[in-house]
């Protein structure tokens, strides 16, 4: 019941596609820019989306929602941390807009992959005909997610078909269980018909062709890259760890648990080159990925391997033994914290003091790490507020890097779960180790523990200080807690 073919109406399709050449990574922005917004895990929700937007600082948009289009205030620039699609009824949207804006504004726009964007890659392999009804599906072993379900009992009194692969593949290995019905949702907007119209098949083949060169999840890999490093600061969507810093991983390397033991296919070139070096040779190894999946999308006859496995497999902890910058926290132990010592020295000796990101959802604002050799933004608020049916609420915070690229400073200015207004801004910071340019200018206090009260650490400023002006955090995994913190 289900075809290989790309659909070619306006359901998957990027608008304005090119070919595959893996070649629009930036490696440093216009110059004249003073000031850089970092969005990330935007994840296919447009409400989110709008409410950054109405408050942003460097973005505009044209206010149309069937046909939304970003621009760039005056001397702004954009960093996306990655995770575009998957938990809102308009990943097509939210991907077209990215990838117009950065192709429009190439030495203005970063794009980062995470991986809900590269994970989209698996869709051409694993909905195929030779890999629907050529296997048993007894014999299928879930590549991505340790705790996904049995496809042989998911697929119990339903047909095995693509759609019902596709389906399997989204709530069970995919973590969005709703992404499915979601696309329903989102081409009955685009085509201006009731949901009820629109098939099991055409939401299948917008999936397939989405994920293919011309589809929107393939052009946003296309133009996007794994890391990026702007002067005194690199970003990359999951953390910078004492397993990851310096790894590039290899082509060989493969979507599968590696066994106890095993080492991870890739080079350690941690005291070879400098940071700025080491984001681009993921850069390259991204790009690598991307015209083998090219070359040879579908498994091989033994079904042992296929184009663009290792660029999947980096995205999956466990086949790349952690060491990767996309799927990794800078928590410890589930708690915020200093980040490892090892890791600062190696960041600070090629003059990065910054590291922004994603990934982890770590509350209803931004969480933050300070002190005088490294600060630490991460930026995943995809969890603001459970109670929520979007799980996000009325949460939304925008990061600003503002100044040039060897000074600036953090300001984040948004809204939280209770819908109380933040604005802040954290002291300049330079490119040299210990150098923060004018401590004056900014809080002292956010990225800093609560004093007496080590667990909590503070991480925004509210804009009425009645309540008591700072707002701290606890997290614990995926528990987060907030309260109000004097300054006292």
């Amino acid at each position: 019941s289900s075809s290989s073919s790309s659909n070619s109406s306006n359901s998957s399709s990027s608008s304005n596609s090119s070919s595959s050449s893996h070649s629009s990574r930036v490696t440093s922005f216009d110059q004249r820019l003073h000031t850089v917004a970092y969005w990330t895990d935007v994840e296919g929700n447009l409400a989110y989306m709008q409410r950054l937007l109405s408050s942003s600082k460097a973005v505009t948009w044209n206010g149309d929602v069937l046909a939304p289009r970003l621009d760039l205030r005056d001397g702004c620039g954009l960093v996306f941390g990655g995770d575009a699609f998957d938990k809102g009824s308009a990943d097509i949207r939210v991907g077209r807009m990215l990838v117009d804006l950065k192709r429009r504004h190439p030495d203005r726009v970063c794009l980062i992959m995470g991986n809900r964007d590269v994970n989209k890659l698996r869709f051409v392999s694993e909905l195929d005909q030779a890999e629907i009804y050529g296997r048993s599906v007894n014999s299928f072993k879930p590549p991505f997610w340790a705790a996904a379900s049995n496809l042989a009992e998911f697929l119990a009194g339903k047909e095995n078909n693509a759609v019902n692969r596709l389906q399997f593949m989204l709530k069970h290995t995919m973590g969005c269980p709703n992404t499915y019905n979601f696309r329903r949702t989102e081409l009955a907007t685009l085509n201006g018909k009731p949901e009820a119209a629109v098939t099991d098949e055409e939401i299948l083949e917008s999936f397939l062709g989405a994920s293919k060169p011309g589809g929107v999840y393939r052009d946003y890999l296309d133009v996007a890259q794994m890391a990026f490093s702007y002067g005194n600061t690199l970003f990359v969507h999951g953390a910078v760890t004492r397993e990851n810093v310096g790894f590039v991983p290899s082509l060989h390397l493969r979507t599968r648990g590696l066994v106890k033991g095993e080492p991870v296919p890739g080079n350690d070139l941690s005291h070879r080159i400098s940071i700025q070096e080491w984001a681009e040779e993921l850069n390259k190894f991204a790009a690598a990925g991307l015209a083998e999946h090219d070359d040879s999308p579908l498994y091989d006859s033994a079904r042992k391997t296929r184009g663009g496995d290792a660029l999947m497999a980096y995205m999956h902890y466990l086949s790349v033994g952690g060491r990767t910058v996309s799927v990794t926290n800078f928590l410890k132990d589930d708690k915020w914290g200093p980040p490892d010592s090892h890791v600062v020295s190696m960041l600070n000796r090629s003059g990065i003091t910054r590291v922004l990101a994603g990934h982890k959802p770590i509350g209803d604002s931004p969480a933050i790490y300070s002190d005088n050799k490294l600060e630490v933004v991460c930026a995943d608020t995809s969890f603001s507020d459970t109670s929520a049916p979007d799980l996000r609420g009325v949460a939304a915070s925008e990061v600003l890097l503002v100044g040039g690229p060897s000074c600036n400073q953090v300001v984040v200015h948004g809204t939280l779960q209770t819908g109380a207004a933040i604005d802040f801004a954290l002291p300049s910071r330079g490119s040299l180790q210990h150098s923060l340019a004018d401590q004056s200018r900014g809080d002292k206090h956010i990225g800093k523990p609560v004093p007496n009260d080590a667990d909590w650490w503070v991480k925004a400023k509210t804009v009425d200080p009645s309540a008591g002006p700072y707002i701290s955090f606890h997290i614990d995994g995926f528990q987060v807690q907030n309260k109000r913190w004097s300054g006292h």
